[in-house]
C-alpha cells in the first residue's frame, strides 16, 4: 500500500473531520470538548479547553456572535445548542481564581509594532509576545480596546475587559496610547518598518489608508497571509475587505492567523505553505441523527448573569456529541481494537512497512471478517475489510505472517478437497449435463441430509442432466491470504467446469456463490433459494415446521444481492411464516464471525460479534449459510438454516440444539460422499477403520472444539503410540501423556487406558517442536 492510496483511503473516513459547530468557528474552539467537560462537571477542563483556542476568553465568552450556532446539528431536529451561553458559563465558573501565572519563553531578537489596539492588534500582540518576541502597542485614542468600549455593562462589563488587558501589561508588551500612526500621527509607517522587524495595523481601530499613505494605494490585504506590503507588513481586522459588522470573534481570528504569517516571516520559512483548515471550512463529518429524540434549548432564567450549574448541565445534555462511528457502532471487530479506519489504516500501513521487528498488527489484520459492512454502513464507502485483505496477501507473500492463525482452516480445506469427500458424477446413466449442483462444504457437514434431498430434487426438476460436485470453493485460501492454494481451487474448478462443457452451476452456499462471481465470472452460477424461488418451491411434503415469526439473518458474503435475499423472504412467506427484519441486514448486514476466518484468528472477538448478532432480536432466526446457523446455535440461539424449514421432515428434529464439531464435520462429510455414492450410484466406497478406540466425554469434546483439535489429530497420535509404544506415565494423576506431530502442529494427550480403548482426559496442541 502506497503513500498515496493510503491517503486516498484515509480520506473516505471522516471521523477525525471536525463537528460542524468548530468547523463554522474560525477560532476552531473544541464545542465538542467542552460540552463533555460541561457533562462531567469538570468546569475547569471546559475553561483549559476554550482559552486554548481563545486568547482572550473572558472578554470574548461575553459577547461572541457564535457562528457556529448556525451550523449546529441540532437545528435539523429542534434548537440549536446555546453554545455562547455555554461558554459565558464556564468563563464565570472554570477560571481559576487568584492571579494567573504567565510564563514566557526567552525573548527574541525580533520586534514587532502593533497598530491599533483593537482585539486582531492585541491578539496578535498576546500571540506573539508568549512566543517570545518584542511587542509594541500603539493606539491611537486613551484606551485599550476599541469597539469593546461601546458594549454596555451588562454585556461585558468593564473591569472584566479591563482586567484582561492588565495581563498584557504583566507580560511585558509595551503600550503607548494617544500614540497615531501615519499621516496626522507621531511616527510614520516607515519610520515603524526601520525600528521594528513586522508591523500589524488593527482595521477596525486604526484608519488603514491614513496609516500606510496614499502612496501604498491600491492596497489589498492578501486573504490567506493577510500580508500588505512585501517585507514585513500585515493588516487585519473584522471591518477590513467586505465585512460590514463587527464581529469580535472574526478579529480574534485574523490576529491569530496574521500572527501565524508575522511569526514565519521572522523565522523565514513560507508564509502560504500548509495554511488549509484556517478559519472557518467545511467539515465531511457524517452524524446519524435518525434515533435523536426533540428537546428543546434551555435558556438561561437570568439573562444577565447567564446560566445556573442546573441549567448549564441540562443544555449540554442536548448537544449530539457529533461523530460518525456507523461502521464502529456495528462491528464488534472495531470496538474491539478501539478505534476507526482511519486510524486503523495506519496501524496497518504501518506494519506493512516493517523490514525487521515484531508486527504488531498481525493479530488485528487477520482477525478483519472482510465481511464489507463497513464500506456498506460508511457514507464514503471505507472499506476496512478490503485493507485487511490487502495486507494478508502482502504478509504472507513476503513471509511475515505467521502461518498459526489460519493453519487450522487451511488443513479443514485440504480435507475437503481431498478424496474424503471430493468428487465429481454425473447423473446415472446420463453422458451429458446442463447443470451442476455444487453444495459448498460447510453445508455438507453441517446438515448433510439436505443435500440428499436436494439433489435429487434438482435432478427430478432440472432438464437436461444436473451433475453433483463435492468440493470446496477455496474460500479459506482466499480470506487466508493463500493467493497458491486459492489458485489451485480455481483452475480445478474451471478445469472440471470445461470438461462437463460450461455446466451452469447451483450452489447452496453463499460464499462459494461469491467467490465464483467474483473469480470465475465466466461462469453462470446460481444461487440454490433464486432457483427454489423461481419454481415457487413450498417445501417438501411432509414438512412438519409449523409457520412462526422469524428475524431474517442474511449472509454477509452475499450482501449486494438484493435478488437473492428477496427470494429468501419470498420463499418463507409462501411458507406460512412472518418476517422480521434484523437493524442490519441485507447489504448492511453482520458476520456471523466465521469470514475471513475470525473465529480462527480471534476467538475473542469472534465469540463478540456472535452475541452481539444473536442478541439482537428475540425472535428465532432463520439463515441461509450453514456456519450462520452453526455459531448462532453455539450461543443457544434457535436458529433455522432455510433449508431445515423448507426440507425437515420432523419439527422436533429443527432448530438443532448445537451444531457439529469440526471432528464431526468432517465425519459429516465423508459420510455423505459415501451415503450417495451408495442410494444414488450404487457404488460402495470402503471406510477406512481407525486402529485404536476413543472414548471422549462432552466435557473434552468441548476442550478440543476451543482448542481446534480434531479426533483425527489424536487418533493421530495414539497409533503413533501403539507403533512406537512412546509415551509419558505420570505417577500423581495415574494417567498417560503422549504427543505426536503429524503435520506443523505437535498435539498432546492425555489418556487411561482401558480394554474399551483409550479414555481421552485432555489435550491441546502448540507449534513448537521436540527435540529428543
Amino acid at each position: 500500500m502506497d503513500q498515496i492510496l493510503l491517503r486516498e483511503r484515509e480520506g473516505l473516513c471522516t471521523q477525525e473531520n471536525p463537528p460542524r459547530c468548530t468547523a463554522e468557528c474560525p477560532l476552531h474552539v473544541d464545542v465538542k470538548g467542552i460540552v463533555r467537560a460541561i457533562q462531567k462537571k469538570d468546569y475547569k477542563g471546559a475553561y483549559k479547553l476554550y482559552s486554548r483556542s481563545v486568547p482572550f476568553p473572558n472578554i470574548l465568552s461575553h459577547i461572541c456572535e457564535a457562528p457556529c450556532m448556525h451550523k449546529c446539528l441540532r437545528n435539523e431536529l429542534d434548537e440549536s445548542i446555546l453554545i455562547g451561553e455555554l461558554e459565558k458559563y464556564i468563563v464565570l465558573n472554570g477560571r481559576p481564581s487568584g492571579p494567573s501565572k504567565i510564563l514566557l519563553p526567552p525573548e527574541k531578537q525580533q520586534s514587532v509594532a502593533v497598530v491599533g489596539a483593537g482585539l486582531s492588534g492585541l491578539t496578535v500582540a498576546k500571540i506573539l509576545r508568549l512566543k517570545g518576541y518584542k511587542v509594541t502597542v500603539f493606539e491611537k485614542s486613551k484606551s485599550l480596546g476599541g469597539r469593546l468600549n461601546q458594549y454596555k455593562e451588562e454585556v461585558l462589563p468593564a473591569a472584566l475587559r479591563d482586567k484582561a488587558f492588565e495581563n498584557l501589561k504583566k507580560m511585558g508588551i509595551e503600550i503607548n496610547l494617544e500614540h497615531a500612526i501615519g499621516v496626522q500621527g507621531n511616527l510614520s509607517l516607515e519610520a515603524l518598518r526601520e525600528r521594528y522587524t513586522a508591523v500589524y495595523i488593527d482595521v477596525a481601530t486604526a484608519e488603514l489608508d491614513a496609516v500606510v499613505g496614499e502612496q501604498a494605494k491600491p492596497l489589498m490585504i492578501d486573504p490567506l497571509t493577510y500580508e500588505i506590503i512585501e517585507g514585513g507588513v500585515f493588516a487585519g481586522g473584522s471591518l477590513c475587505g467586505d465585512r460590514e459588522a463587527y464581529l469580535p470573534v472574526r478579529s480574534i481570528s485574523d490576529g491569530k492567523r496574521a500572527a501565524n504569517s508575522i511569526d514565519r516571516y521572522f523565522q523565514r520559512v513560507s508564509l502560504t505553505a500548509n495554511r488549509v483548515g484556517e478559519g472557518c471550512v467545511e467539515t465531511q463529518l457524517f452524524t446519524n441523527i435518525e434515533d435523536e429524540t426533540i428537546v428543546q434549548a434551555i435558556y438561561p432564567s437570568d439573562s444577565i448573569k447567564g446560566y445556573t450549574q442546573e441549567e448549564a448541565e441540562a443544555e449540554a445534555e442536548r448537544c449530539l456529541l457529533c461523530e460518525c462511528l456507523e461502521c464502529v457502532k456495528a462491528c464488534e471487530y472495531m470496538k474491539h481494537y478501539k478505534g476507526y479506519p482511519k486510524r486503523y489504516f495506519r496501524e496497518v500501513y504501518n506494519n506493512l512497512s516493517i523490514v525487521m521487528g515484531i508486527h504488531h498488527a498481525n493479530k488485528m489484520i487477520n482477525t478483519c471478517s472482510q465481511c464489507g459492512q463497513c464500506a456498506q454502513i460508511c457514507p464514503n464507502g471505507a472499506d476496512m475489510g478490503l485493507v485487511c485483505k490487502e495486507a494478508r496477501n502482502q504478509m504472507v507473500e513476503k513471509g511475515k505472517m505467521p502461518p498459526s492463525a489460519h493453519d487450522f482452516a487451511l488443513r479443514d480445506m485440504a480435507f475437503s478437497v481431498s478424496d474424503h469427500f471430493a468428487m465429481m458424477k454425473k447423473p446415472p446413466h446420463q453422458t451429458e449435463i446442463k447443470t451442476l449442483f455444487f453444495p459448498g462444504c460447510q453445508l455438507s457437514a453441517s446438515a448433510p441430509e439436505h443435500v440428499e434431498k436436494i439433489y435429487p430434487w434438482l435432478c427430478e426438476n432440472l432438464s437436461g442432466g444436473t451433475g453433483l460436485m463435492l468440493d470446496c470453493c477455496g474460500a479459506p485460501a482466499l480470506w487466508a491470504g493463500r493467493k497458491d492454494l486459492f489458485d489451485e481451487r480455481m483452475t480445478h474448478i474451471k478445469e472440471t467446469w470445461l470438461a462437463e462443457d460450461k455446466p451452469k452451476i447451483i450452489t447452496a452456499c453463499p460464499s462459494c456463490f461469491s467467490v465464483f462471481k467474483e473469480h470465475l465470472p465466466e461462469i453462470e452460477v446460481e444461487m440454490l433459494y433464486t432457483l427454489l424461488d423461481q419454481k415457487n418451491f413450498v417445501g417438501m411434503s411432509g414438512q412438519g415446521i409449523e409457520p412462526q415469526r422469524l428475524a431474517v439473518h442474511d449472509s454477509c458474503s452475499t450482501r449486494l444481492e438484493r435478488g437473492l435475499q428477496e427470494s429468501v423472504r419470498n420463499l418463507l412467506k409462501r411458507a406460512g411464516h412472518e418476517i422480521v427484519e434484523l437493524k442490519y441486514s441485507k447489504d448492511k448486514t453482520t458476520c456471523c464471525g466465521y469470514g475471513g476466518l475470525m473465529m480462527f484468528a480471534n476467538r475473542e472477538v469472534a465469540k463478540a460479534v456472535i452475541e452481539a448478532r444473536v442478541n439482537e432480536c428475540s425472535e428465532d432466526y432463520v439463515v441461509y449459510c450453514a456456519m450462520c446457523r452453526d455459531n448462532f446455535t453455539g450461543q443457544n440461539k434457535r436458529t433455522y438454516h432455510l433449508l431445515d424449514l423448507l426440507f425437515a421432515e420432523k419439527s422436533t428434529s429443527y432448530p438443532v440444539a448445537k451444531g457439529p464439531d469440526f471432528s464431526e464435520r468432517h465425519e459429516n462429510r465423508s459420510r455423505l460422499k459415501r451415503t450417495l455414492l451408495k442410494t444414488i450410484w450404487g457404488e460402495c466406497q470402503e471406510e477406512v477403520e481407525s486402529k485404536v478406540n476413543l472414548i471422549i466425554k462432552d466435557d473434552v469434546r468441548a476442550i478440543m472444539a476451543e482448542r481446534n483439535i480434531l479426533i483425527e489429530d489424536l487418533t493421530k497420535v495414539l497409533e503413533h503410540v501403539e507403533e512406537t509404544g512412546q509415551k509419558m506415565w505420570n505417577a500423581t494423576k495415574e494417567t498417560y501423556v503422549a504427543y505426536y506431530r503429524p503435520v506443523s502442529v505437535t498435539y498432546w494427550v492425555e489418556f487411561t487406558r482401558s480394554d474399551e480403548g483409550y479414555h481421552i482426559l485432555n489435550t491441546y496442541s502448540h507449534r513448537l517442536e521436540i527435540e529428543v
